[in-house]
């Protein structure tokens, strides 16, 4: 068995098949509901990262018989055909001293070593990065779980899964929602993110936010200015991974100000699933029902332009969270639980050599 580091950007397409193939083997497995992924803008969706974000990908291969029944593509090409057998990536954001990795290995190949090589090969990039700390996301019930915490990771956070099966909603009353939306605001629909006037309203409400939870009251315009320019960088990078997003808008009339937003993107990769990102009220605009229209309004905007769609996912920290009770009404369903793992370079490099 042996790890090479890739790069997706001129990776041969023997390469991109095998990840595609590795991905889909292991959820078919672990969550056997889940779309399966295409091919559509793969090299795109693999390479290219947020402002500031590094991504470094491995594969791993094993000696293996070439199977009549092997899909096309899995095979490395060469003298040495080996089989594809893992994948690993780690994602470093910016000004950062963590990064999150991952790791998939289908159950077939489990049980070798292939996932803790990978895992190893990770670590220590990590720490030549100088990360201190790794991240895991994990599927509960899966072979994931026992696999990280045998390496030494901690659990640190659990959420739930919903999953809004379009098919079920109660459209009548997604109409509703929009049509009696309270005096003094309005909502707005966009397909690919706002306009360039809305954006740097659109910048302020996510900064007031987030610099709300950290205990500020006001945000200045250098800030908002910054927080323009990053939220247009990310925009087109996630037009260009293949990521088509979807915001609405809840905009205050008298002021002009963006009082709420939500959003959403549609994977190219795979389609019949959306996903769904921050939805957000500023605190003095709450208790007008406006997450609730605004979530309606995307879900008849994505009627008309993502006609495909099966389902939509998002996730929630517990069950008394602003916006459980909104997605209750929408008729989001409880699906699964979903783990981040954490632990230190150092503790883990540490681990991995002591662990034959």
């Amino acid at each position: 068995m042996r790890v090479h580091e890739w790069e997706p950007a001129n990776a041969s397409e023997q390469e991109l098949d095998g990840w595609l193939h590795i991905l889909n083997e292991v959820f078919a497995h672990d969550i056997p509901d889940e779309p399966t992924w295409g091919n559509q803008l793969l090299r795109e969706y693999l390479y290219l990262a947020a402002p500031g974000e590094r991504r470094i990908h491995w594969l791993a291969y094993a000696q293996e018989p070439v199977g009549d029944a092997e899909p096309a593509g899995w095979h490395a090409s060469g003298e040495n055909a080996d089989t594809v057998c893992g994948t690993a990536s780690l994602l470093l954001p910016a000004d950062s001293g963590t990064c999150v990795v991952d790791v998939l290995v289908p159950p077939r190949f489990q049980r070798r070593g292939i996932g803790r090589a990978l895992l190893t090969t990770a670590a220590w990039r990590a720490h030549g990065e100088g990360r201190q700390t790794l991240s895991a996301e994990v599927v509960s019930g899966t072979a994931a779980v026992p696999f990280y915490e045998a390496c030494g990771f901690e659990r640190v956070v659990v959420e739930v899964r919903y999953l809004l099966r379009l098919d079920r909603v109660d459209w009548s009353r997604v109409r509703r929602a929009v049509a009696q939306v309270v005096s003094g605001y309005r909502i707005e629909y966009f397909q690919g993110g706002p306009p360039a006037d809305l954006l740097p309203a659109y910048a302020e409400a996510k900064s007031m936010l987030r610099y709300l939870t950290a205990g500020e009251h006001t945000v200045d315009e250098a800030t908002v200015a910054a927080e323009a320019k990053r939220l247009s960088a990310s925009l087109d990078t996630l037009h260009r991974r293949g990521l088509r997003p979807h915001v609405v808008l809840a905009i205050h009339n008298p002021t002009g100000q963006v009082a709420g937003l939500t959003e959403l993107v549609v994977p190219a990769q795979r389609p019949a699933r959306g996903d769904e990102y921050d939805t957000l009220v500023l605190p003095r605009h709450r208790g007008y029902g406006l997450a609730l229209a605004m979530k309606s309004r995307m879900l008849l905007g994505l009627q008309q332009t993502e006609p495909q769609l099966v389902d939509i996912q998002t996730w929630q920290n517990g069950e008394y969270e602003p916006q459980a009770q909104v997605n209750a009404e929408l008729g989001y369903v409880r699906d699964r639980e979903w783990y981040e793992y954490e632990t230190t370079t150092s503790r883990l490099i540490s681990r991995l050599g002591a662990v034959s």
